[in-house]
């Protein structure tokens, strides 16, 4: 069963926790609070949830739990409580992985060009590691392509500090284009997307639509 925990401030209970069940697709089922080690709550389902569940607590503040966008909102007296769906947390993320990923892609282009190798496999047991060459054409299609995409991805990455939207969108946009399109435009892998490059920028667009998210609520709720 997961669980999260957050801090409350002003309040003489601090510590909330989180504990719910992964229904189908991933619907929250069987959420509950807790309110130091106490439950507060009763078994909530996707349904009540979406509508939002309000608590008094002792103090006379409002504590709520909502979800939107299939995320988990925790509201206390309209303020967002820190971690709930927090830009500050969740950016962080996001740019550093978006960071790392053009790193990779501008040393895999570096070594393209240094090395002009194509690949390196492991055929069989006759040779621990089998290197392809790699001609003058596929050195500048993946080589010199690499190397400006992943430029582009670290400009980017460092961009998503600011914590804006429309860089977000142009994240997604940039991560489109290198899964889906690029090969295509190289003339690399016979002009089709490869399976992983498609995997990658699925999941790299679920972590920044998390972050749009996030900064959308940042704006509507200011944090406590």
């Amino acid at each position: 069963m997961p669980t999260k925990c957050f801090t409350l401030e002003n309040v003489e209970a601090k510590q909330l926790e989180v504990s719910w069940n992964w229904g189908p697709l991933f619907r929250y089922t069987d959420l509950t609070l807790y309110l130091d080690g106490e439950a507060i709550s009763p078994l909530l389902q996707e349904k009540e949830l979406q509508q939002g569940w309000e608590l008094r607590l002792q103090d006379g503040s409002i504590l709520r739990v909502e979800i939107q966008h299939s995320n988990l909102h925790i509201l206390h007296d309209g303020k967002r409580v820190r971690g709930s769906v927090d830009p500050d947390v969740i950016l962080p993320q996001i740019y550093k992985f978006v960071i790392l990923i053009g790193y990779l892609k501008i040393a895999a282009g570096l070594a393209t060009v240094i090395f002009r190798v194509k690949s390196f496999r492991i055929p069989g047991p006759d040779a621990l590691v089998s290197v392809q060459p790699a001609d003058a054409e596929y050195v500048r299609a993946f080589g010199v392509g690499s190397i400006i995409v992943g430029l582009a991805f670290v400009v980017v990455g460092l961009l998503l500090r600011r914590k804006s939207i429309l860089v977000l969108f142009i994240a997604i946009g940039l991560i489109i284009f290198d899964g889906f399109f690029l090969e295509s435009i190289l003339g690399l892998n016979d002009g089709m997307p490869s399976c992983s490059g498609m995997i990658w920028a699925v999941f790299l667009i679920v972590l920044l639509i998390q972050g749009i998210v996030a900064v959308q609520s940042a704006k509507r709720f200011p944090k406590t």
